[in-house]
């Protein structure tokens, strides 16, 4: 005959053992060691220094050690050598998992103090079971908090694994960004030689090509003032030259002629209808010559330019190589010319105004804070690039007596409240879910250079406004 045990009856205002959380940890266990003395006789207890392994790993486990007092661990072996998994985790029945599921042992447990315990065997378990019924829940009450400690602790290595991980990503990345940067500034050097020296010689022979012709007695004198007038002017802007050409159409017959001399810089209507009142010779002659003037002041300029933007990507370089140059009077002005000057192959459809009022110098990494606004201007094109009309404005200006001031404002969308305290984060981007960092470097990499120099870096956003204000210290920051 099979022998049928008697299901247990419980009150129904009584949670289930499995369930009952009012008895704390400590007294399930000391229950436990209650029930298994009484099943068994009050077995012997053992004594292990710190150090000693109870369970090795691959080993047959024939029982289960219950801690009495002490700590132990459990360890798992890895290439790179031993990891511990659990130790305060560990809870007061060791080896029962393996032992259930017949297989061997999966972790090392190792005495961390010196430790207590009660071995008990698989036929000893299996005894104080069968005397015992009641021993079953309190083993798997103790069990299930052990294997619940151990769960959650598995959690929280899961969640600093998934954050090591992301640190070691973005690490990594940083890595890759400064060799780039560091190969640059390799070449930077040859480049700058390289450029400079062609377009110096080049911007000397265009000034020695104006001097000889308007001083060197090719032309009459008339002819030369003209050429001297128009290589020393700035040439008009492209709406004033549309303003003008609207001008000059009203009081000059020929359309042709009117748009030819607001291009080549004619300042205003009397003096267009001076020249085209002119015999035709004549004005053939003051056109060229006016046409002269403005090509070569077109090729020194573009020379100069050349130089400019050599002399930016230097600083850019010099700014990025992690601990730069620290100067006591930056020029944050010119640091802010710098940054829109490389960007200025993507200012085309963009209107920029620039307002800076006088202040004074300030102690930092010029580069590295042209890095800062180079990174907030391309933010910004990128923020505004739906808009009707990109418009961005950057400001200079000293609110107080101890700092500088610069805010760089665009007309885009703006940021949605729910990421606004997000953008400053590593990698974090809304950009249709693009890493883009403008100039390679995101806006972490900025608030870490602006609070390197004692700084702020703050955003205000709303549709149609994203202001970034940055305020730097005018003293040096501590060290």
């Amino acid at each position: 005959l099979e022998r049928r045990r008697a299901a247990p009856v419980h009150d129904v205002d009584r949670p289930h053992p499995l369930l009952d959380t009012s008895t704390e940890d400590v007294q399930l266990e000391a229950h436990l060691v209650d029930a298994i003395d009484r099943a068994l006789g009050h077995p012997p207890r053992i004594r292990v220094a710190p150090g000693t392994t109870l369970i090795e790993i691959g080993a047959d486990v024939g029982g289960i050690f219950v801690v009495l007092d002490g700590t132990v661990r459990l360890n798992s072996r890895t290439p790179t050598g031993e990891q511990i998994l659990h130790e305060q985790s560990t809870g007061s029945i060791i080896g029962l998992l393996s032992l259930a599921s017949k297989r061997r042992a999966m972790l090392q447990c190792v005495a961390v103090t010196e430790v207590r315990a009660i071995p008990v065997t698989l036929e000893q378990l299996a005894h104080a079971l069968d005397v015992d019924p009641d021993l079953s829940g309190l083993l798997n009450r103790v069990l299930i908090g052990s294997l619940a400690r151990r769960l959650r602790r598995s959690d929280e290595l899961q969640v600093e694994l998934d954050q090591s991980l992301i640190a070691l990503s973005e690490a990594r990345a940083e890595l890759v960004a400064q060799a780039r940067m560091a190969t640059l500034g390799d070449l930077s050097a040859g480049l700058a030689h390289e450029l400079n020296n062609p377009t110096a010689a080049v911007i000397r022979s265009m000034e020695h090509v104006a001097d000889d012709v308007t001083s060197g007695g090719l032309l009459d004198d008339e002819t030369a003032a003209v050429v001297r007038e128009h290589f020393a002017s700035e040439p008009p802007s492209t709406s004033e030259v549309r303003t003008r050409r609207r001008e000059f159409a009203a009081v000059v017959d020929d359309g042709r002629l009117a748009g030819r001399l607001a291009d080549l810089g004619v300042p205003d209507v009397d003096t267009a209808r001076a020249w085209a009142s002119l015999p035709e010779p004549e004005r053939a002659r003051r056109l060229a010559a006016a046409r002269l003037g403005v090509q070569l002041h077109h090729a020194v300029s573009a020379g100069r330019r050349v130089q400019s933007l050599v002399d930016s990507l230097r600083a850019y370089v010099r700014g990025d190589d992690g601990a730069g140059t620290w100067v006591p009077d930056v020029d944050v002005e010119r640091t802010i010319d710098h940054a829109v000057r490389l960007l200025s192959h993507r200012l085309d459809r963009v209107d920029l105004a620039i307002a800076a009022q006088p202040v004074p110098t300030i102690p930092g990494r010029p580069g590295a804070l042209q890095i800062v606004w180079g990174n907030l201007v391309s933010n910004a094109i990128d923020a505004a690039a739906g808009s009707d009309g990109i418009e961005i404005s950057i400001e200079l200006d000293q609110p107080d007596a101890h700092h500088v001031r610069v805010r760089v404002t665009d007309n885009g969308p703006g940021i949605e409240p729910a990421v606004a305290d997000r953008i400053f984060e590593p990698r974090f981007t809304t950009k249709h879910g693009q890493v883009r960092f403008g100039l390679g470097l995101g806006l972490s990499i900025c608030r870490q250079i602006v609070h390197e120099h004692g700084g702020t870096i703050t955003v205000d956003s709303r549709p149609g406004a994203t202001v970034f204000t940055v305020l730097l210290p005018v003293e040096a920051p501590d060290e």
